[in-house]
Order: structure tokens, then C-alpha cells, then sequence
């Protein structure tokens, strides 16, 4: 397989579609709204359990995701899963245009005042991991989540690291962008969700591999202490955001329409009700 090959076509274009939906609960959608900012979880703390055993120990715990479907017509399995995880819980749709992909501005809070700053170099004197500021992001980019059979076809061995590595996904003779990999693809069980992810890597200012002191001890990889960040929203961005209200909420349609036109710059035409017919 060609690994290079396979990034340039998973790489997002705003072109590709008109919006990108994100199911959520109405909770949420108040936090989104309030604070004008989209929570990115650690890949550790994804639905897929294995996703952050894909990642070697270097890059463990380092990536940070959200997540969106490309697929515009609406989805029983999502708004269960996604919307409805506890029974009270009120489901929204949002539909971010695809300009989404093109912000990149990134924070420790959910308010953005902390921002995250880009971080290319390590400095070897910097010994302190366990602050914020001892952090910055590396990486990031949008893309299309590849389904294949075989994650096997995406391992790299090497005879030196082969112990080491085990069963992650890398690509270590790539460019930096191969850190997005392990995030970018899953196996065809999941391709049913037509998922899109923004991907953000951290790396800490100091050294990224800090030696044991002694050869019988182990080598550390210093990892966030945090388990998310955030993106800011653009004012012209949420104004043109769609917002469905789940079929499968027992609260009144105006109810919830009302509640998010008073946090939400839009039209009441951008609120609107799901085209599904269920039995509550």
C-alpha cells in the first residue's frame, strides 16, 4: 500500500461538501454556543477502544480528535449512539460548514483564552511537563477516515524496533504528517460511519524522549496531562451552522428551537426538524 498516496487523497477539501454534521445533545450544543468553541477528546478517549493502541509509545496519548460524519441524510444508529447515550438527554444535529477545516486556532479551555502556541523544536533544557505551558501543537490537518481491510498492510516493522512497535500503526519513514495515521484510518466495521476528523498532535516543549538514568531503567515518553482541547469557532461560522432536533426527543420541537435562538446568531430557518418518523 501506498502510505503517501493514501494521505493526499484522505486530506479533507472544502469542496467535497457542502456541510460536516456533528451529532450531539443540547447540553453540549449550549457549551458549543457559549463558548464559541468544538471540544477535541485524546485518542485514548475515543468509542473505538483500540484506536490509541495503534499508536507507538512515542506518539501515545498525543493526538487529540473530533469527530463528524460527511454523510448528509440523517442516521438512527448516530442519533442513538450520539445523541441519546443517557435517556434525558435532548439530540442535536449540527451541520458546520466545511470552512470548519480551514480554522486552526487551538486552546487549552473551552472559553479560548489559554491559547495553544506551535511548537516545532524541542528545547533540551526545558525539563517540566506537567504545566500547560510546557505544551504546543505540532501537527494538525482534516481528513477523510480511510476504511481497509487489514491494519496489518499499515504496520511498520523494522527488525530493530519490531519489539518495540508491536502492533502500531506508523509509518516511520514518512514525512512528520505520518503521526496522523493511526487516527486517520480504521477497519471497514466502522465504515458505515463516513467519518471526517479534525487531528491535532501535541508535543511537549522539552525532550520528547527523556533517557533513563541508568541502563536497566526505562526510557519516558512525556505525555499530556489533559484529556482535551479546543478550536475556535469563528462568529461567521456558527451563523451558518444548521441545528436538526433528534425525532427521538420528548421535549417540545419550540421548546428547543427557543433555547438555542437565544445563544445562536442564526435564522429560526437554520433550527429544523429531523425528516425521520419514529415511535418515541
Amino acid at each position: 500500500m501506498d502510505i503517501q498516496e493514501l494521505f493526499e487523497n484522505a486530506k479533507f477539501k472544502l469542496d467535497e461538501v457542502e456541510y460536516l454534521n456533528h451529532y450531539t445533545n443540547l447540553e453540549s450544543l449550549h457549551y458549543i454556543l457559549r463558548n464559541k468553541s468544538l471540544k477535541l477528546s485524546r485518542i485514548d478517549k475515543v468509542n473505538d477502544l483500540i484506536e490509541h493502541s495503534r499508536m507507538d509509545v512515542f506518539e501515545d496519548r498525543k493526538g487529540f480528535v473530533s469527530c463528524f460524519t460527511r454523510r448528509q441524510k440523517e442516521s438512527f444508529f448516530f442519533w442513538k449512539v450520539y445523541s441519546h447515550k443517557q435517556e434525558k438527554d435532548i439530540g442535536i444535529r449540527i451541520s458546520f460548514p466545511s470552512e470548519i477545516a480551514s480554522l486552526n486556532e487551538f486552546f487549552f479551555d473551552p472559553e479560548c483564552t489559554r491559547p495553544i502556541p506551535f511548537t516545532e523544536i524541542s528545547d533540551i533544557q526545558h525539563c517540566s511537563y506537567n504545566l500547560e505551558e510546557d505544551w504546543g501543537f505540532r501537527h494538525f490537518g482534516f481528513y477523510n477516515v480511510v476504511y481497509i481491510d487489514d491494519l496489518a498492510e499499515l504496520k511498520y516493522e523494522d527488525t530493530e524496533l519490531k519489539e518495540f512497535l508491536k502492533d502500531c500503526v506508523t509509518a516511520c519513514r514518512l514525512s512528520p504528517e505520518k503521526h496522523h495515521l493511526p487516527c486517520i484510518v480504521k477497519t471497514k466495521e466502522w465504515d458505515s460511519e463516513e467519518e471526517v476528523r479534525i487531528t491535532v498532535f501535541l508535543r511537549p516543549k522539552g525532550q520528547e524522549t527523556v533517557p533513563a538514568r541508568t541502563c536497566f531503567g526505562n526510557d519516558i515518553y512525556p505525555q499530556p496531562f489533559f484529556d482535551n482541547i479546543y478550536l475556535k469557532l469563528t462568529p461567521s461560522l456558527l451563523e451558518n451552522c444548521v441545528f436538526t432536533i433528534s425525532p427521538f426527543n420528548s421535549t417540545s420541537y419550540n421548546m428547543v428551537a427557543e433555547s438555542i435562538l437565544r445563544l445562536a446568531s442564526v435564522s429560526p430557518s437554520n433550527i429544523v426538524r429531523s425528516l425521520m418518523a419514529v415511535r418515541l
